[in-house]
């Protein structure tokens, strides 16, 4: 917390430190983006700790494990302390300092966008650290934290400050960029189709008892072939040579289906809403309720 209360204390004071000496702002403007970026690189260095894996260099007879997934209470700590910050990022307006440097948005609510979307990324790398752990954080426990989090003042009727509300809104934006309800992603369903085969049967002539190619992928995984295969294979020449050619390697990348626990996400935050209408909360909450409300509704709706 000390490294957020430094940067708070110099945007704080810059404009009395840098006085007349900062005839055309250049270097008022220069403090703006190195605290925005140290702000950045503090926020990355610690969402490493979710879905984090410690790498001992192993020796013969080494008591110590080659890796280690980082403690459960850690993980959740670490979640915990970027969810705090980043709902307070008022002091980066220091409207002193900023008089006579262009802005096109406050730099809090820039700040704010910036690294809500380093916390909702660092979701997604949960699912091997917990794979690797007696005592595994999983995705699901840390998007049900980060929802009750947020929501904590819906869910006690409660009125919200507006650092809140906005990142009410940058949560239900990316849950429903996720949770596969929007038509572009189900199209982009269809770039996981593997493509036909170089050699062999095709769609037409294939028997799906007995074809390979009709196995079920791994499941909660999506493979995409890499194109450099086919082109490779395709070019092969069908003279015989001599020696034998390198063994090709196939490279696959490997995204773990988690779009439905997004869309479990989407369906509790419909809940959690609909429970604020029916509470004594004032009508200012109430508006943004059915606002939400009517934003999870037509991601819903199926056309």
């Amino acid at each position: 917390a000390w490294e957020f209360a430094n940067y708070a204390y110099v945007m704080q004071h810059a404009d009395e430190w840098i006085g007349t000496e900062d005839k055309d702002y250049t270097f008022r403007s220069l403090v703006q983006a190195s605290v925005m970026n140290q702000l950045y690189y503090s926020f990355v260095s610690v969402s490493a700790n979710l879905g984090g894996i410690y790498l001992n260099e192993k020796y013969e007879n080494d008591p110590l494990p080659t890796y280690t997934a980082v403690p459960r209470e850690r993980q959740r700590r670490a979640l915990r302390y970027m969810l705090e910050q980043l709902e307070e990022m008022s002091w980066l307006d220091n409207h002193r300092l900023n008089e006579d440097v262009i802005e096109v948005v406050s730099l809090g609510e820039y700040c704010q966008d910036m690294l809500s979307e380093v916390i909702f990324k660092s979701l997604s790398t949960l699912d091997l650290s917990a794979s690797k752990s007696e005592d595994p954080y999983t995705q699901r426990e840390a998007m049900q934290e980060l929802r009750d989090y947020i929501l904590r003042d819906v869910a006690a009727g409660r009125e919200s400050t507006e650092a809140n509300l906005a990142l009410q809104r940058r949560l239900l934006i990316d849950v429903i960029r996720k949770a596969g309800v929007l038509e572009p992603t189900r199209k982009r369903a269809a770039a996981f189709a593997d493509p036909e085969p170089v050699f062999g049967p095709t769609a037409a002539t294939r028997v799906p008892s007995t074809d390979p190619a009709f196995a079920p992928l791994p499941d909660k995984a999506r493979l995409i072939r890499e194109s450099h295969l086919q082109r490779t294979l395709s070019g092969r020449s069908p003279e015989e040579i001599e020696g034998m050619r390198p063994l090709r390697s196939i490279a696959f990348r490997v995204q773990p289906s988690t779009d439905y626990n997004y869309y479990e996400m989407l369906l509790n935050m419909q809940q959690t809403y609909r429970q604020g209408l029916r509470s004594g909360a004032s009508e200012r909450m109430k508006k943004h309720y059915r606002y939400m409300l009517l934003a999870i509704e037509r991601a819903l709706k199926v056309e």
